[in-house]
């Protein structure tokens, strides 16, 4: 055993543009979901629904409100790099 810990959030948000998933990794969130918003069966891929990015900043503000871990699809890595950066110089 390695002794590390896979980090799991409750939803990891990918994409860019005009068109962003929330891929939904915990049960918790599903129920966010049904609870908090409507959708079409054409906007899940998977367990990732997808939403336009007008409406991507207000839904990710009211699951971090109601307490959901949301993280953005390379937000770790960035922030491991700029640690690494900053020990480095």
């Amino acid at each position: 055993m390695s002794g590390v810990s896979e980090y799991q959030p409750d939803v990891l948000v990918s994409g860019g543009g005009t068109v962003y998933l929330l891929e939904l990794c915990t049960e918790r969130a599903a129920a966010w979901i049904d609870e908090n918003t409507e959708s079409e069966d054409w906007q899940w891929f998977g367990c990732s629904l997808a939403v336009e990015h007008g409406y991507l900043d207000d839904i990710v503000f009211a699951m971090r409100a109601d307490d959901l871990d949301v993280q953005i699809a390379g937000q770790r890595e960035r922030e491991a790099a700029a640690a690494l950066r900053a020990m480095i110089h």
